[in-house]
């Protein structure tokens, strides 16, 4: 048994045909401060990469999270190249998305709304940008990578991508999916193409999201909907996690990027 700094590994030690010993599986638990654990299980030249929450009470849905990856690019392996350290992922608010109140506020929220198109003009950082953006339930829903898009070159720049290699397997018949959204923060947003596309102007029927965005290692929870084929955040919620100002000022929604998030 090994104790490395923020996890905790164990070595499964079997004996050959030749009566001498070697290592089996080893089974890596790396601990955070967001209540998250996570289980890395090494076979040969793969790593099996899983994920639970430990909330401070029960939620009503749970999910297990695997990941089938190349050992050089394991989520939180501290011996591969990637360039995002954990200094970036420690200015991103994870916790507070997963923290037992938030999640029981998303858990509430409705399996389908009516999402009717933000008349509102948007501002970022003093310079209005036109969004394709929903009002349901009285909070506005943004595209993630539109948000991203607009706050490219700022000091709360950050890009998006998609992982196809996790698979969110829920405990219940709803919140399965192949693939997660990853951000990665203060770096340059990747133009895919399709950004701050306009909508007809109709109102539509969101379904509610499950699948987390993941940050680094962690996963962050956030209130969504799917509508008519793309997922919507609540700006609140973006404006949270990577700690910008969402307000309203004279019918006016207001992003800013030099200015910490309000609550």
């Amino acid at each position: 048994m090994i104790l490395e700094t923020g996890a905790l590994r164990l070595f499964r030690v079997q004996k050959n045909s030749n009566g001498t010993w070697s290592e089996g599986l080893t089974w890596q638990l790396n601990f955070t401060d967001v209540g998250y654990t996570s289980i890395r299980v090494d076979i040969e030249d793969e790593s099996y990469y899983y994920s639970f929450s430990e909330r401070e009470k029960p939620a009503e849905k749970t999910s297990l999270i695997l990941e089938n990856t190349d050992k050089t690019t394991v989520p939180g392996d501290t011996s591969s190249n990637d360039s995002t350290n954990e200094a970036d992922h420690n200015e991103i608010d994870v916790a507070s998305m997963n923290s037992y109140e938030n999640i029981k506020e998303i858990d509430a929220l409705p399996e389908t709304a009516l999402a009717i198109p933000t008349s509102s003009k948007v501002y970022v950082d003093g310079k209005e940008v036109q969004f394709e953006a929903y009002n349901i339930n009285g909070s506005n829903y943004f595209k993630l990578r539109d948000v991203a898009y607009a706050m490219n070159g700022t000091s709360k720049q950050f890009d998006v991508r998609w992982n196809s290699g996790i698979s969110i397997l829920s405990m219940t018949s709803k919140g399965s999916s192949k693939g997660v959204v990853e951000v990665i923060p203060n770096q340059a947003y990747t133009v895919v193409g399709g950004e701050l596309k306009s909508g007809d102007g109709r109102t539509k029927t969101g379904s509610k999201m499950y699948s987390p965005v993941f940050v680094g290692e962690n996963s962050a929870r956030m209130a969504g909907y799917n509508i008519d084929g793309n997922n919507f955040l609540r700006l609140r919620d973006i404006g949270k996690l990577f700690n910008f100002y969402v307000g309203w000022d004279n019918n006016s929604v207001i992003i800013n990027s030099g200015s910490e998030y309000n609550g």
